[in-house]
């Protein structure tokens, strides 16, 4: 029997090839992007879900609740919160500390830069799991100048993984050992790295705040034996330290999921990843039901094409069961033609994807969860498909059929009329949200951020780049097509440090103002073309400007003095005079509210050096800013 359809669904198709081409491709795109949603959605629902009792882990995140009712979420904390936190709450099985730098691996010929070294405390072998290939795992990074390398690392260092008691130079002068070799590290976790190095080595690499409260820059992991009384634990911890003065009372210690948080986002203010995966599967699933409902009313429209032979079959015995049958059976053929075909649009299409959305999806043979998942969508698309076309071509009268009196009745026009409306309606809606986000990518192409990012490129600097900064920073400006060369602790479109350590005089107390704040010499205004509001942005002509400050409109609003200009403000036990608001830029993502900003003046010890051409970076420029930067840091 199951050959027999097979040939007739093959003869059916043959005959209109056409029909064939238009319902086969339609339905095959519907599950392509189906399929590239599922993998997608199924590749973000995976982080962190590799390690052992991940339920247990979780990562801490701090809210400062500020004036005016704003709450300011920071996903990193102190340093010395993890200590803190295992030495006094017995039902926290561990914790570690976790952040990630650059740096050049390497010397001689062939030194390189690497984007993603790990910093963290040997406990981090409690909590997270991973694969050793050789070395000791509970005395792996208890030598201050020990380093944990994954084996894509040893390879591209050594060539090879069995590497232990080797040497690692890292930015021409630290040594470090290598003491294991892991595996490469997933993937699909919120934390990636190519190397782990002990949390107390990050002093040499320009990091700060070690034993401070209230430098907030490191992420804190914990790992609990009982999930039920989180909510009790993040109380008690909260308490113990307002009760010990390490924060104030307008701060909270909060535990998110380390499962969640690639999906989520814990400030309900902000967009969230799974609101795009919602967006995106949704899309996905219109496309698919326009798919089908095309498919519905092709095979309807070429009833009468097929009515004699329902008229031929009746006759000679077949009954109306046999009949939706068998073209139930073509209609789960056509969507399994259609299924081959899609998996071959995926294999094609994944790469382009991978690269636009920075993703490793693969369409794996072996994943049987997804290959459930797309037998259950194929057997639902299936059946929404054929159900109607397979009632209407078993309905047909024989003696109507052969004596040539036929109609597919009006009950069919109509139900293929509804779907038709029903089809344009869905067509228009997804136009609309074609349009709305095409407007917003244009809005964030075209938007005035304040500032201009165009012809600027950036050099990362470290600490002990410092001696040679001003000597490199003139060598530059002597290129004939730079125009400005200055430095900045931020990336001006990313300053994620802040304090509420500033006041200013009539200050209200009972209000806790966080400020976010960077620093900079005198160019970062003209290179970046950040415009004033009031007065000016620092200069060389002005020595005083070591004791000046430069905020923005929101800082200007929140003081709420005037004049502004010359107006005091205290950090640090230090006055700083305000010499200058500059109008207001984003320097965060466009979803969080403006902040108020503050820039202090410094002269070396920045983390980047902006350099702003005339016009463009043609390839003489850059192969002299490359000549000079080799001349003043070869080991870099």
């Amino acid at each position: 029997m199951l050959i027999s359809w097979i040939k007739q669904f093959i003869r059916v198709s043959v005959k209109g090839k056409i029909y064939t081409i238009v319902n086969t491709l339609g339905l095959a795109i519907g599950l392509m992007s189906m399929i590239i949603i599922l993998l997608w959605t199924d590749h973000l629902k995976s982080y962190d879900k590799f390690h052992t009792d991940y339920q247990n882990i979780f990562l801490v995140y701090k809210i400062q609740s500020n004036a005016n009712g704003y709450n300011h979420y920071l996903y990193t904390t102190p340093a010395p919160l993890a200590g803190f936190l295992k030495e006094t709450f017995p039902d926290i099985n561990s914790t570690t500390r976790f952040t990630n730098c650059s740096a050049v691996l390497g010397m001689g010929e062939k030194p390189f830069r690497e984007n993603k070294l790990g910093f963290t405390d040997s406990t981090f072998f409690n909590i997270f799991k991973v694969e050793f290939i050789s070395g000791s795992r509970k005395q792996c990074l208890k030598e201050i100048n020990s380093i944990v390398i994954t084996e894509e690392l040893a390879s591209k260092l050594f060539g090879s993984t069995d590497v232990v008691g080797k040497s690692v130079r890292i930015n021409g002068k630290i040594e470090l050992t290598v003491t294991a070799v892991i595996k490469d590290y997933p993937k699909n976790s919120i934390i990636g790295f190519s190397c782990l190095i002990p949390f107390e080595k990050i002093s040499e690499f320009g990091f700060e705040g070690l034993n401070s409260w209230g430098w907030n820059s490191y992420w804190t992991f914990l790992k609990v034996e009982n999930i039920s009384n989180i909510g009790n634990l993040e109380k008690r911890i909260n308490a113990e330290t307002i009760k010990q003065a390490l924060i104030s009372k307008t701060v909270s210690f909060n535990l998110f999921p380390i499962e969640k948080a690639t999906l989520y986002n814990p400030n309900p203010n902000a967009s969230s990843t799974m609101f795009f995966v919602t967006l995106l599967g949704s899309i996905a699933g219109f496309v698919l039901l326009l798919a089908c409902i095309n498919f519905i009313n092709l095979i309807t429209a070429r009833a009468t094409n097929r009515a004699k032979e329902v008229g031929i079959r009746k006759v000679i015995g077949s009954s109306k069961i046999q009949l939706v049958t068998q073209y139930f059976m073509e209609t789960f053929l056509s969507t399994l033609l259609s299924l081959f075909i899609a998996i071959l649009l995926v294999d094609i299409a994944l790469p382009s994807f991978n690269e636009s959305l920075h993703a490793d999806l693969k369409l794996s043979l072996t994943d049987f969860l997804f290959w459930y998942k797309i037998i259950i969508l194929v057997i639902v698309v299936g059946f929404v498909s054929g159900i109607y076309p397979a009632l209407v071509l078993s309905s047909f009268q024989p003696a109507k059929v052969l004596k040539g009196i036929l109609r597919s009745g009006s009950q069919g026009a109509g139900f293929r009329k509804t779907m038709v409306i029903f089809q344009y309606t869905l067509t228009i809606f997804l136009i609309i949200l074609t349009f709305y986000l095409f407007k917003q990518l244009n809005f964030i192409s075209n938007v005035d951020t304040g500032m201009s990012r165009k012809n600027v490129i950036s050099i990362p600097l470290r600490k002990d780049m410092e001696s040679n900064y001003t000597n490199f920073k003139n060598e530059l400006r002597k290129i004939p097509a730079i125009k400005y060369v200055t430095g900045s602790q931020h990336m001006p479109f990313n300053i994620s440090s802040s304090t509420d350590g500033f006041s200013w005089s009539g200050r209200d107390t009972t209000q806790v103002y966080r400020f976010s704040i960077t620093s900079s010499d005198e160019s970062l205004a003209d290179a970046m073309e950040i415009k004033m509001a009031e007065g000016r942005f620092y200069s060389l002509e002005y020595p005083s400007d070591t004791s000046s400050i430069v905020i923005n409109e929101t800082a200007a609003k929140v003081i709420d003095k005037k004049p502004i200009l010359g107006e005091l403000v205290t950090s640090g036990g230090n006055n700083f005079k305000v010499i200058g608001v500059m109008k207001d830029f984003y320097f965060k993502h466009f979803t969080q509210k403006m902040e108020p900003l503050f820039i202090k003046y410094k002269k070396n010890g920045f983390n980047f050096m902006l350099i702003k051409a005339q016009n463009s970076f043609d390839l003489q420029t850059m192969n002299q800013i490359k000549k000079t930067f080799a001349d003043f840091y070869p080991e870099y």
